[in-house]
């Protein structure tokens, strides 16, 4: 596998079944295939997402006139991020203390880490 930025990648049989399942199945689905716990499925997930992020916002920066492709993937990996984000937002303790803030699943936040423009 390559990334966009062209750099391989090697990953291990587990985790390229996990993240070739995801685009088809729900983390859920994925967790049942290789009897792992969802929330690890989850994790693997948002590294992945992120990281194909980051690399798409690198290749926007060697060429800003990138294929639409590119921009609508962009779109559906910031909306997966946000989706797994609220999903492994821990609930609110009695104390009404959480560890992650809700703006760490916003979609627009998001995307200005990742050096994209709003698409």
């Amino acid at each position: 596998m390559y990334s966009y930025s062209g750099r391989r990648c090697n990953f291990s049989p587990a985790l390229t079944g996990i993240l070739e399942n995801a685009e088809d199945a729900s983390p859920e689905e994925v967790a049942d295939m290789f009897e792992l716990p969802v929330e690890q499925v989850w994790k693997v997930l948002l590294f992945a997402y992120q990281s194909e992020l980051n690399s798409l916002a690198e290749a926007h920066r060697k060429r800003p006139n990138l294929p639409r492709a590119y921009y609508y993937r962009a779109g559906l990996l910031v909306k997966n991020v946000a989706e797994i984000a609220r999903a492994l937002r821990p609930r609110p303790t009695r104390k009404g203390g959480t560890t992650m803030t809700a703006a760490m699943a916003d979609p627009e936040l998001i995307l200005h880490r990742a050096h994209l423009r709003p698409l």
